[in-house]
């Protein structure tokens, strides 16, 4: 592996996953009183409102924190084929776990909308739950879903938008990150192959030597 280098630098991801660590501290998911819930509760309907962040949200959200950095760390450095690789690999793992923290949720929300529903459900009005509280993303999930979808095209906004009318370098765009350890491969496939067929070779024509000595030596 290179060493490091800021000309390497993959800058786009590297902004992207410093913005999604700083996101995931803004508001990623809230539950608010109803305005039935608060003519009946009056100002105890206040306890149900709550508002986490994606680092208090769940497992998952802290993940999420914790993979943004390694990602940060990974386009900062960008220093071969498998370190981009990697941080491709590492922005996709960052955007399944911010679907899995939405997905498996919050258990404080979880208890607050079971007190509704039992609620709802002794006094036997019929009312439906999401009357009394309402929960939605809240404007960090947005945010933080934005940046961890450049992190993953990160690399080719570099090649095709960055790299080009940014800095002004306008060699060809190389829209395969494996490209060159790929190349690597096949030249060490190729040499492999190469190095089998010549011993295979070799021995094929020493085993036709000794055939054609042995009846010399009858003779």
């Amino acid at each position: 592996m290179s060493g490091f280098s800021v000309k390497r630098v993959n800058v786009v991801g590297a902004f992207a996953s410093l913005w999604a660590f700083i996101f995931a501290f803004f508001p990623f998911y809230r539950i608010e009183p109803m305005e039935v819930l608060i003519q009946q509760a009056g100002k105890q309907a206040e306890s149900y409102a709550l508002t986490k962040n994606l680092v208090s949200y769940n497992f998952f959200g802290v993940l999420c924190l914790m993979l943004s950095i390694v990602a940060f760390g990974l386009y900062i450095w960008n220093s071969s084929q498998l370190v981009r690789a990697a941080a491709i690999i590492v922005s996709v793992v960052d955007f399944i776990s911010l679907m899995l923290a939405l997905i498996v949720g919050n258990s404080n929300i979880k208890d607050i909308k079971s007190i509704i529903t039992y609620a709802v459900q002794y006094s036997g009005s019929g009312m439906k739950t999401s009357m009394f509280v309402k929960t939605s993303v809240a404007y960090g999930f947005v945010l933080e879903l934005i940046m961890v979808l450049i992190m993953i095209g990160s690399y080719w906004i570099n090649e095709m938008l960055f790299r080009p009318y940014v800095l002004g370098n306008k060699s060809e765009a190389v829209l395969n990150p494996l490209e060159g350890l790929v190349g690597t491969a096949k030249a060490s496939y190729t040499k492999q192959m190469a190095a089998h067929m010549h011993m295979k070779n070799t021995v094929s024509s020493e085993r036709s030597e000794q055939s054609s000595e042995t009846p010399d030596e009858k003779i």
